[in-house]
């Protein structure tokens, strides 16, 4: 073995730990000062899934799709390759743009294989919908991943997980109506899908006071909220951008 080979075997390791060096190493990108309690909260998640439910509201461009609906859906899945996961936007297209390149790195990235080598696609069951990985349970009628608009199909599946990625877009956001209708759909749906234990992640921009991200916030459990909100403001209170280095 060479120096080269054990250097790649020990970050692959460490990859399959944590999510940080997962990033760096396999999805090629270092998180930014903004992305740290993003970075906190995945992490948490990854070490032991208990319900969570983590919202994060940031400008766009901030890099919450790559961070979250890539890096760290892929990471889940190289340590979970067992469980099922639903990626869900506003429109099916949007959900399967969006899924491709979760495929793509189990697939073909090398620095993944390192980290899950164990993790290896089914062929026979790999599209743009959905797919599933390798696993012994051959009766499970789930994929691994499942993408979808927020009115589709995903809702015959149980999940492990979710993310809500950019659940409204300008056309539903336009009015009341159309957000509650999207708000509506997730409760009926799509959240009763979720079994114990699932963790849920919401990403994206505000709209409206009276939003989708607007409506979990008002969610209360024994008066305690339900969902953690992360927030990101696009102005800092020392009047500098949440970026710097690319705003």
């Amino acid at each position: 073995m060479t120096s080269r080979e054990a250097t790649l075997i020990r970050r692959g390791d460490k990859a399959a730990r944590d999510l940080k060096e997962y990033l760096e190493f396999v999805i090629r990108i270092k998180p930014a000062a903004h992305q740290q309690e993003w970075l906190e909260a995945c992490q948490d998640i990854g070490d032991k899934a208990s319900g969570q439910r983590y919202c994060i509201i940031a400008p766009p461009g901030a890099g919450k799709s790559v961070f979250i609906g890539v890096g760290f859906l892929s990471w889940l899945i190289g340590k979970n390759p067992k469980l099922h996961y639903g990626l869900l936007s506003y429109s099916n297209e949007v959900a399967w743009d969006r899924a491709k390149p979760i495929r793509d790195v189990i697939e073909k990235s090398s620095p993944f294989n390192y980290a899950f080598p164990d993790t290896v696609p089914d062929l026979a069951s790999w599209d743009r919908r959905g797919f599933r990985v390798q696993r012994d349970n051959l009766a499970d009628p789930h994929p691994t991943l499942r993408a979808a608009g927020v009115s589709s199909a995903v809702v015959s599946y149980r999940l492990n997980g979710l993310v809500l990625d950019d659940m409204l877009d300008i056309k539903t956001a336009a009015t009341a109506k159309t957000r509650k209708k999207v708000y509506d759909d997730y409760v009926n749906a799509i959240s009763t899908r979720m079994v114990r234990y699932a963790w849920q992640l919401c990403i994206g921009t505000r709209w409206s006071d009276d939003d989708f991200i607007g409506a979990l916030l008002k969610l209360r459990h024994h008066g305690a909220p339900v969902w953690t909100a992360i927030h990101v403001p696009a102005i800092l209170p020392n009047g500098k951008s949440y970026w710097p280095e690319q705003y």
